[in-house]
Order: C-alpha cells, then sequence, then structure tokens
C-alpha cells in the first residue's frame, strides 16, 4: 500500500511536509515553514517558546503530532514519548527555502536528510550565522559527572551530535528501502532545486518543487519534461500516482 500525507503547503505558500509511505518505508519530502501559519501566530519578537517549542507547534495545528519523528529531548520534555524508535527512514530535500527546510532543526539527528551538495552549504551557512541547527543538533538538558565526581551541565561540543547528512546528484537515481528515487534539476531563485519522481510499488509520485520557466537556467526543465513524457508512454505499464 502507498500512501501520501500532507501535513502543509496545500492552498499555502510554503510549508511543504508530505509524508510517503510505501511497504515498510517512510520518506518526507521536505519540512518546511508555513508563511501564513508563522504570520498568524508568531512574530519577530514572539516566536515558539525555545526547549517547550513542540507543545506550541502542536497546538497551533503547525506540525504533526507524531511519535518517533521528533528530537527526543524535546519530546521528553514535553511529555510526547521519545523513548520509541523512529519510522521515517529519510527526508528528501528540495531545496534550502526556510518554507521547505525551516522545522528540520525539530527532527531527530539520526533521521538522514537527502540533499544536493549545494543545499547543505546553505544550511551550514545557516548553522554558522543563525540560532537554528540543521546540520548538527545541540542536546538541551544534558548533564554529565566530570574529573571531580561533580553533575554539570554540559555546553559546546559535549552537546553537539551531526546530523546524518546524504547529498545526491541531479539525475542519478538512489534507492531508499523500497523506493527508488530520481533527483531531477529544475530552475528556481535558489541554486540546485531539485524536483524528485518517486518510484513505489503501486505506481509513481512526482513532486515538481519550486519551479520557473523565465530564469536563466529554464532549460533544465527540459530534462524533467521529458522524463514525465517518458513516464506517460509507459502508462499502460505504470501507475503514475501524482
Amino acid at each position: 500500500m502507498t500512501s501520501i500525507t500532507f501535513h502543509g503547503g496545500v492552498n499555502d505558500i510554503g510549508g511543504n511536509k508530505f509524508l510517503v509511505r510505501d511497504k515498510n518505508t517512510t520518506l518526507l519530502m521536505d519540512f518546511g515553514m508555513s508563511f501564513s501559519e508563522e504570520g498568524q501566530f508568531f512574530s519577530q519578537f514572539m516566536g515558539a517558546r525555545g526547549s517547550n517549542a513542540l507543545t506550541d507547534m502542536f497546538e497551533l495545528g503547525i506540525l504533526p503530532k507524531i511519535k518517533g519523528m521528533y528530537r527526543r529531548d524535546y519530546a521528553k520534555h514535553v511529555g510526547f514519548g521519545g523513548d520509541e524508535e523512529t519510522e521515517v527512514d529519510g527526508v528528501l530535500l528540495t531545496h534550502a527555502h526556510v518554507d521547505h527546510c525551516a522545522y528540520i532543526p525539530y527532527l531527530r539527528p539520526d533521521i538522514p536528510i537527502y540533499c544536493s551538495e549545494e543545499s547543505k552549504l546553505i544550511m551550514q551557512n545557516f548553522d554558522e550565522t543563525g540560532t537554528d541547527q540543521y546540520l548538527t543538533m545541540k542536546e538541551k538538558f544534558k548533564i554529565y559527572e566530570n574529573k571531580k565526581g561533580e553533575i554539570s551541565r554540559a555546553i559546546g561540543d559535549k552537546v553537539k551530535i551531526p546530523r546524518v547528512i546524504k547529498t545526491f546528484q541531479s539525475g542519478e537515481k538512489f534507492n531508499i528501502d523500497s523506493i527508488n528515487v530520481n533527483p531531477l534539476p529544475v530552475d528556481h531563485s535558489l541554486p540546485s532545486v531539485h524536483a524528485f519522481i518517486l518510484e513505489t510499488s503501486q505506481g509513481m509520485i512526482g513532486n515538481t518543487a519550486d519551479l520557473r520557466f523565465h530564469g536563466r537556467r529554464s532549460k533544465i526543465l527540459k530534462s524533467l519534461l521529458m522524463y514525465v513524457i517518458e513516464l506517460m508512454r509507459k502508462r499502460s505499464s505504470h501507475n503514475v500516482i501524482a
């Protein structure tokens, strides 16, 4: 059984969070911020409450309440599990605009993020210039026993956990368990934006990402269009889900 659940990005600008399930494989396509939702509840000087942010995001309907998805320290702190194993096998990131990636810091660091090298570098810049951490996670509430036998709160590198980042190449297919992924480049205002064609056990799913036809690299859309045309020719033997 293959299914798609839209937790954002429907009739909205941004907030893309698409959950795909196929056999025993579960993927997220993007995990971004909705400008309309954030603007409705938050402002420049008033945001979610730090370590209690999950509670705020759940109550406001901004993040889906799915156990095993979120970082353990936050989940345990707000009483939302944290000890269970995750069922999410990876996040497919189309690109590093905040409406597609802003909520990655809430995810468990062991959930792999699949992205282009350019998107990885952009998120690295976020890490180095802002407060949110995309490539690493700074664990909260961590304590340890020092050499004197005293209990101290861990700081610095003692609480920094690297996320699992897996980069892909444009047009080179790769597998995530039962799902075959083909990342195809499209033109947008940010470098290295990718559409995804997912080959599942019950058909194919297409996510065009953000694209435009008037940019400097608009010709690269030809590869995506040709691929879609080829899929349509094979409709007799494949089901095109979306």
